[in-house]
This record gives C-alpha cells, structure tokens and sequence, in this order.
C-alpha cells in the first residue's frame, strides 16, 4: 500500500498544474476555451515561504498538536482490537461490534465538530472557535482514558475508549480548519504539511504502543502514554491562532 502511494505521488508530481496554462499538455484551443467559461478570473496564489512557514512558532504549535492526534488516533485502528482480544478476551460478533464502536462514534463527532466550532466563530470570534472544540476534544480524549482502562467491566471499558476516540475526531475537522484559517490560497500545502506530521503520529504509535506492552506486559502503560499525548495537544490548542496568516505579503497578528 505504501509502494501504491508512492507510485501515486510521483505521477501526480509529474501531471498535475495549479492552472491549464501550466499544462504544456492542454492546447491553446483549449485553454481560451477555459478563459471564456470561467466567470471571473483566476487569481495566482502567492508563493510559498518556507522560511516563514517554518520559522513560525504558530505553525509548530499547529504541527506538534496533530501529531498528538495521528498518534492517540491511530491506537484506535491498530491496537483496540487486539486489546479487546488480549485484555478483554473478547471474539467473535462481540470482538466485532465493540471494535467497530470508536470509529462509529467518530463518525458522528466529525461534523458535530465543525458545527459547534462554527456556532461558536459566530458567537465569539475566529480564535475561540476554534480552540474550544480542540481544547474540549483532547481533553475528553485524555480523560476519558482513565476510566476505560481500569474498569473491570468489559462494556463500560469500551464505551469510555470509545469516547476518547470520538471526543479527538470531534477536533477533526477544526484542525482542517485552522489550515484554511492559517494558509489561505496555500491551505493545501499547510494542510499537507500537517497531515505528513499526523502520519508520522500514526508510524510512531503502532511501533511504540507494541514496544511498551512487550516491554511492560501490560496494556495500561501504553494508553496512559496514549492519554498523556492527548492532554498534550489539549495544551497546545491554548497556544495557536487561526488568525496569524503565515501564507501571503505579511504576517496578519489578531489577539
């Protein structure tokens, strides 16, 4: 799979134009053709500042905290079931079910998520917006950890891990947001640059979260590592601003 996205990314490198115009492929025909169809012209994005970008403690804040989310989300589809199985002693329709009730949870805490950061941009201003949803999500996330592992009852134990999951998908949708909100024109390349440090999240967690249970032979220290990682990005919602503009002619700096 990960040769596929490999082969994928090269050809797309090789195919893809921001604009017709920088495809030697697409005839001139063509291209006054687009010219005439389209209702308003097409205005250049401005160029990427690397050194503004990555200069930019705005944009670590922003990075550092999605990576907490790659790494607590990805326990959810790489260890859950193997803990309702080895922990749990779950199988069969049960195993499938319970293993199946995080990611229905977050299916609905998604757009619950943009709803209410929406609701609240309207009400108080872009900032808190955005940093109530990521700051609750976490937090929940981290929280809701503690009762889920040590609970002696099955049920209970997956209902809270459940939550957990949800509550950090609720946040989904707003870091996508704070892309927007920070890149402008350029939120794609922000949003890639974010995803690419929640993928490494994902990498880093099925490695460590195996190493500590083999190391430990317990199953709680790695989702206490899981909860602490939560809480981690909790905190640094506390830090970014979706109005520091960090793609464009200036730096916009919004309390």
């Amino acid at each position: 799979m990960g040769l596929i996205g490999v082969v994928w990314s090269v050809s797309w490198y090789w195919w893809f134009r921001d604009t017709p115009a920088q495809n030697s492929r697409v005839s001139e025909a063509e291209r006054n053709e687009i010219r005439q169809g389209s209702s308003a012209p097409t205005e250049a994005a401005p160029e990427v500042s690397w050194k503004r970008l990555l200069s930019s403690r705005n944009v670590w804040t922003i990075l550092m905290m999605y990576f907490t989310y790659g790494y607590t989300g990805y326990i959810y589809i790489s260890w859950f079931p193997s803990y309702l199985v080895g922990q749990r002693h779950l199988s069969g329709m049960t195993l499938g079910f319970f293993a199946a009730l995080p990611p229905a949870l977050g299916l609905l805490a998604k757009p619950l998520g943009g709803w209410w950061s929406d609701s609240l941009t309207r009400c108080f201003g872009l900032r808190i917006g955005r940093s109530t949803v990521g700051i609750c999500g976490f937090g929940i996330a981290s929280i809701a950890v503690l009762p889920g592992i040590f609970s002696s009852d099955t049920t209970v134990s997956v209902i809270f891990l459940a939550i957990a999951d949800a509550a950090a998908a609720l946040t989904h949708g707003v870091c996508l947001a704070v892309c927007m909100d920070v890149g402008l024109k350029r939120a794609g390349t922000f949003s890639g640059l974010m995803l690419a440090l929640g993928s490494l999240g994902n990498v880093t967690s099925a490695i460590t979260f195996g190493a500590f249970l083999q190391w430990t032979g317990s199953w709680t220290p790695p989702f206490l590592i899981g909860a602490a990682a939560n809480m981690i990005g909790a905190i640094l919602w506390f830090w970014i601003n979706p109005n520091e503009q960090i793609v464009g002619d200036q730096n916009i700096r919004n309390a």
